[in-house]
């Protein structure tokens, strides 16, 4: 279920809604609000309904099967390894400092106060200062706050190696596959079904990015290698670009919990001591009715 936490890409702040919110022409607190949250609520508890069910059966067979195996009670109690794991973390407070760019973004936007234009760089700027500010202020240490507030410039480079050569790749790919004519040849193929054209125009840019995310691990580099062609699909059937758009964008953050070389699969199968395509084995059959509640309700509020 923790790796699943990431399965929606939401927010402003993120660069596929960004994405996104350009090529539908909105600003991207308006895509946030009025495209993906109707969507995200009936996904999220989809997701969560399916965590309960399925993982229930996945347990009962392992029982059945004689693979269960007691788990181990660690020497230090549960009170002492809460308090090492949040030891130096800060105040309760501190909690609540992420949130500040989605407030900023949200207040200082076309739905709340359009006096002020914030971009979403300047948001995540002034979030930063205030965020090295309230540190320096409680621990009372200019050292340490900065030492602190590098992790956010480390942070940078690290998705910068990863992320942004994965974008490139992905970028080679989605040229090379217009370039042979796959991809057009497929839109021309459902603009031509007349009314169920729509469904297997969704069908096929869901699956384009399904594949692209699982084969390469990043729902963002998928996402910005194929959305270029999200406005040419919906106007072949003569739809609507968000009711193509906030699906797709959605479903790369899905298929990327059912790809075992994801980032966040790794990391959460290491901590737990576990296979990647063990734990895949368990996400993927909640993912796939959350692509089916991503469809439905993009249906039904787009």
């Amino acid at each position: 279920m923790i790796g699943s936490t990431c399965c929606l890409d939401l927010g402003p702040s993120s660069s596929n809604a960004m994405r996104a919110a350009d090529l539908l022409g909105t600003d991207v607190v308006t895509y946030f609000v009025q495209s993906q949250i109707p969507v995200a609520l009936c996904v999220i508890a989809t997701v969560a309904v399916g965590h309960f069910f399925i993982q229930r059966w996945f347990d009962r067979k392992a029982l059945h099967a004689g693979e269960a195996e007691a788990a181990e009670v660690p020497a230090e109690s549960t009170d002492e390894r809460l308090k090492k794991a949040f030891e130096g973390a800060g105040p309760v407070l501190y909690a609540l400092l992420p949130v500040l760019p989605l407030v900023l973004l949200i207040v200082f936007s076309p739905m709340v106060y359009d006096g002020i234009k914030l971009s979403l760089q300047t948001g995540l700027i002034v979030s930063i200062i205030i965020a090295f500010v309230v540190d320096f202020i409680t621990r009372r240490s200019f050292r340490e706050s900065t030492k602190n507030t590098q992790a956010v410039f480390e942070g940078m480079g690290k998705v910068f190696t990863s992320t942004v050569g994965l974008i490139c790749c992905a970028e080679l790919f989605a040229l090379g596959m217009n370039k042979l004519g796959g991809i057009s040849t497929l839109i021309s193929m459902a603009a031509s079904m007349e009314s169920a054209g729509v469904w297997v125009m969704l069908l096929i840019m869901l699956t384009i990015m399904v594949v692209a995310t699982v084969v390469t691990g990043s729902g963002n580099a998928a996402f910005f290698a194929f959305s270029p062609l999200l406005p040419e699909a919906a106007a072949s059937v003569g739809i609507n670009a968000a009711i193509l758009a906030v699906p797709v964008q959605l479903s790369a953050g899905i298929a990327r919990t059912m790809c075992p070389i994801a980032g966040v699969i790794i990391a959460v199968s290491g901590i737990a001591g576990l296979s990647p395509f063990e734990l895949v084995r368990r996400t993927a059959p909640v993912m796939i009715l959350a692509l089916i509640m991503n469809v439905a309700a993009s249906a039904i509020f787009l």
